[in-house]
């Protein structure tokens, strides 16, 4: 999933590929998948016009927490994370790229019960860090 065409670029938005369990009982589909690869194609278009001097990767780049390569990618996106379950491999690259310094933006996620989830999946990946709340002086 992480090759990319042409010479490296300075910025890839790299939505998170992951294991999970659908989007629902009227969808289909994991859940990584949502929106997906329109809205990364419209967000990308913004980059391209607001950041004219940013060498952005122009299309949608998927990646998967399992690629050896995911450290060239040091910006992840993830969504739809309260059905996320994470396999064994996929917490083990979770864990690698966020302690080598890597940077996950979390989206979209509806209530107690998956939030519940998604702390689960955090504690497997980073176990002995809980999230926090940040203040907004931070």
């Amino acid at each position: 999933m992480t090759q990319v065409e042409g010479m490296p670029r300075e910025f890839y938005f790299s939505r998170v590929a992951y294991t999970g369990y659908g989007r629902g009982f009227y969808s289909r589909g994991s859940s990584w998948s949502t929106d997906y690869p329109k809205a990364d194609q419209i967000f990308l278009s913004f980059i391209d016009r607001l950041l004219s001097n940013l060498d952005a990767y122009e299309r949608e780049h998927p990646v998967q927490l399992i690629d050896p390569e995911i450290r060239r990618f040091p910006y992840l996106y993830a969504l739809e994370v309260g059905r996320m379950a994470l396999t064994q491999p996929e917490i083990e690259g979770l864990h690698d790229y966020l302690m080598a310094g890597g940077f996950l933006v979390i989206d979209d996620f509806w209530g107690s019960r998956e939030w519940a989830n998604f702390e689960y999946q955090m504690q497997l990946v980073l176990p002995g860090y809980p999230i926090v709340d940040l203040p907004l002086e931070h």
